[in-house]
């Protein structure tokens, strides 16, 4: 494969699809098991004895078990004997409990999330479990993206492995010179990959020629996220010297200190991470096509990923930080630029930070009818977002097709609390 716009988007198209799978599944199941809880728990007492017996197994005892069968013979003593002397009836508890077991190993399976591994088992049982693999899944799926974009450069610009060693035997079983320089990319990205993950950043931005300001911002945040996971997998989640010493310390730990992981933090995790992604994809597209002039059709490309993913989905914070990266291209066209800002404020409005002031409403209501619908529909003046409608219905770059007021999520209060009128307007639009 070339290293060229479409293949480096579509690696990031790749990572944007599993991380969130992995978000969204490891949130369903986080809830799920919140909610499995206190449904089931008749009170506290018993739920925190349940939760700190099978989180002692789990880190104690769990290497031992070889069946799932003999997992929930263990998890049903536990419930049973902690019901039984409060004489509490466990069978319908233990029934429920192993039911939410399958239901989740059948999402998990459904969703093809493989590396969750052994742990799917106990899924609801666990939140940290949950969490840490979640956070491990998204580093894997990041790391996969930038090796991947390592090995579309180094296959296209052999010249820039001159710095690299190799062995005869890592051609000798080569049968054309594309197998050779895919082979020799791989081993290179490889040797890249073993490093510290400053280094590896380093690497990235020098071969591929880009500089990156959300890393620059973020940086202490981003690498905290790689030595956090090192220490779960590594140190059982337990503070130590290396941590200390590598990621900055941010959060103000101590040595021997648990540093947990919460929903709020795995949120943050795959916001960092995404961000960057696209921050870098967006930078390597904008350097690519630098001296093509229909950029646009390539940026669409990437605000698709946000406007599907993310806006239509009513998650602002993330649309919101990844127009703004996208708005930032020098390469886009103007009215490209006014879709993201429009489309940015349309966040701000729902996080209530969007407050317009007169002169920003007289300066957006001149501009071309397209953007002065948006705008309009924005502030909620659906007089003249009407009227404009009406007006540019056949006009080649104006026209809003009803296709787009359904779906556009800045209509999206014109047709949940205008609902009479946004219907009747859809009538008249078909017929005028």
């Amino acid at each position: 494969m070339e290293y060229n716009s479409e293949s480096i988007m579509e690696a990031f198209l790749d990572f944007n699809n599993k991380l969130i799978i992995t978000r969204n599944f490891v949130a369903s199941t986080y809830e799920e098991c919140l909610e499995n809880i206190t449904k089931l728990s008749p009170n506290k007492e018993i739920e925190d004895e349940i939760n700190k017996k099978i989180s002692e197994f789990i880190k104690n005892k769990l290497d031992s078990i070889s069946s799932f069968e003999e997992f929930n013979e263990y998890i049903d003593k536990i419930i049973t004997e902690s019901c039984e002397k409060r004489g509490i009836d466990h069978t319908k508890f233990a029934t429920q409990l192993a039911k939410k077991f399958a239901e989740n190993c059948k999402l998990a399976l459904n969703f093809n999330m493989a590396n969750y591994g052994d742990f799917i088992n106990f899924y609801t049982t666990s939140q940290s479990i949950v969490l840490k693999n979640g956070l491990e899944n998204i580093i894997i799926y990041f790391i996969e993206f930038l090796s991947q974009c390592f090995k579309l450069f180094f296959a296209s610009h052999p010249g820039s492995m001159k710095n690299f060693q190799f062995a005869y035997s890592d051609i000798s079983s080569c049968l054309s010179l594309d197998e050779i320089k895919n082979n020799l990319s791989s081993l290179i990205t490889e040797q890249i990959m073993h490093k510290s993950k400053e280094e590896i950043f380093k690497e990235f931005f020098k071969h591929h020629s880009i500089e990156s300001q959300y890393y620059e911002k973020h940086k202490a945040e981003i690498l905290e996220i790689f030595y956090r996971r090192n220490i779960f997998v590594h140190n059982n989640g337990v503070v130590n010297k290396n941590y200390l010493g590598c990621s900055g310390n941010i959060f103000g730990f101590k040595e021997g200190q648990d540093a947990p992981i919460d929903i709020e933090y795995l949120y943050n995790s795959c916001s960092y991470l995404l961000l960057l992604s696209a921050d870098i994809v967006t930078s390597i597209v904008s350097r690519l096509e630098k001296h093509n002039k229909k950029f646009d059709e390539k940026a669409n490309k990437l605000s698709g990923i946000a406007f599907n993913c993310y806006l239509c989905q009513k998650d602002w914070k993330f649309a919101r930080e990844f127009y703004s990266i996208l708005i930032t291209s020098k390469l886009i066209s103007d009215d490209m630029r006014d879709m993201y800002q429009l489309n940015i404020w349309l966040c701000d409005k729902f996080s209530g930070k969007f407050k317009p002031s007169k002169k920003l409403i007289s300066e957006w209501t001149k501009k071309r009818a397209f953007t002065c619908i948006g705008f309009s529909a924005l502030i909620e003046d659906y007089d003249t977002m009407e009227k404009l409608i009406i007006e540019n219905k056949y006009s080649p770059n104006d026209a809003i097709e009803i296709d787009s007021i359904c779906t556009w999520p800045i209509f999206i209060e014109y047709r949940e609390k205008q609902t009479l009128r946004f219907k009747n307007f859809c009538k008249k639009l078909k017929t005028c």
